[in-house]
């Protein structure tokens, strides 16, 4: 269907001041820009997945290229706007012609991280896992750690133990690096927990705002708060959330080696699912701290008689660690509940790197790989993206501040 010579023969080109904008943009780290031109290029693969491939191949052989970073952004760029704007497998077909031709046309791509993402990309659609996340790795080995890089490309790095040791579900021993939990006083009294992992800091800077989001939404669920490094200010903050509220608060911390580990943070919650799930006897809801709670879990039966929930979006066809949203998940407390929340356990014991730039979107991709396992099974499944929604992202204004203080 796109044979190199009738990929060459069309017309569309992307205009030359196209190519000088995103040249600009990336000599001068500008992303405005850059996300400027990614809308360009994204907007025709909308219109006409056939010239977008055309016009892609324009723009990778005229572009000029300060160094291979600036070639590579400029695939994965051309790679989010081809797979984004473009739900139909039948792009197959394009996406082989576009990879073919990027090896003919620009030198030395074959060996670059953004041309292993398109494979990998492409083996994702066609349900290929294996195979993709060979890709994957493959594009994480080809990385320079000084390469110029948006964070979502990132997550090719956790995909690393997965391809040298794809078994994850025997028990594993908790690594000394993550000590032993605590729970203190309280014990849940409603239908559901709803639970928020953070440190100290997300701790006395947002507890409140979620607190108060559950108070004006959820008029039965418990609120649990699990805090890596409790400090004596989180206990008046904890006191001072007890006077303006009559809900039941629930608290459990652990101490943490490394103080900015935060995908660690973003992390805990899995690794401790199962213990909640043990240690309260009860459903749980996982949520952001960040998030607000717009509904209460319970007020949906249907919910309650799942096994496990979690919110996925398109991406989650072709790029797994961008699919799940990890402020979304329902972990029910039954057996194959009990069984979720124990392989999300072993998954991040067995392949969580501690302290590391290489574990950036762990977290999703962590629930990924265990859902996907687990939907295998009898187990009883609810796609969180469709019907109620129980919690949204707070306004990033609201929260970015914390976030750039870090």
């Amino acid at each position: 269907m796109f044979d190199n010579g009738h990929i060459k023969r069309l017309q569309f080109k992307f205009s030359s001041q196209t190519v000088a904008d995103f040249n600009d943009a990336v000599l001068q780290d500008n992303r405005d820009r850059a996300t400027a031109f990614r809308a360009t290029v994204a907007r025709s693969c909308e219109t006409d997945p056939e010239q977008f491939i055309a016009g892609a191949l324009e723009v990778l052989t005229k572009a000029v290229y300060a160094d291979d970073n600036q070639r590579d952004l400029l695939i994965f760029y051309l790679l989010t706007a081809l797979f984004r704007r473009n739900k139909s497998r039948s792009l197959n077909d394009a996406v082989d012609s576009l990879c073919k031709v990027i090896v003919e046309l620009v030198p030395n791509c074959s060996k670059s991280p953004a041309f292993y993402m398109l494979v990998g990309a492409r083996l994702m659609l066609l349900g290929d896992r294996t195979g993709a996340y060979a890709a994957f790795g493959a594009a994480a080995d080809n990385a320079r750690d000084d390469a110029f890089w948006p964070r979502k490309y990132l997550g090719c790095h956790s995909i690393r133990p997965y391809v040298h040791n794809p078994e994850w579900t025997e028990t594993i021993p908790c690594p000394p690096y993550f000590s032993p939990i605590s729970f203190h006083a309280g014990k849940p009294r409603g239908p559901v927990v709803v639970s928020a992992t953070c440190d100290g800091n997300y701790f006395c800077n947002l507890a409140e705002y979620l607190l108060l989001s559950i108070d004006s939404t959820d008029s039965t669920s418990d609120i649990h708060f699990h805090v890596i490094n409790w400090t004596a200010q989180c206990a008046e903050v904890l006191s001072s959330m007890r006077l303006i509220t009559g809900r039941n608060i629930l608290i459990s911390s652990e101490n943490y080696e490394f103080s900015k580990d935060y995908t660690y943070f973003a992390t805990c919650r899995f690794l401790r699912a199962a213990e909640f799930l043990a240690h309260f006897d009860r459903p749980l809801y996982l949520t952001d701290m960040d998030n607000r709670m717009v509904a209460a879990p319970e007020q949906t039966e249907d919910l309650l008689k799942r096994d496990f929930g979690v919110r996925n979006n398109d991406w989650n066809r072709w790029i797994p660690w961008l699919g799940p949203n990890a402020g979304s998940v329902f972990i029910n407390n039954t057996e194959h509940g009990g069984i979720f929340a124990d392989n999300l356990s072993q998954y991040v014991r067995s392949r969580f790197i501690v302290n590391s730039r290489r574990s950036w979107y762990f977290d999703q991709l962590c629930l990924n790989e265990v859902a996907e396992a687990i939907m295998a099974t009898p187990a009883k499944f609810r796609d969180l993206s469709r019907g109620k929604q129980y919690s949204a992202a707070r306004p990033a204004i609201e929260t970015q501040f914390l976030k750039n203080g870090r």
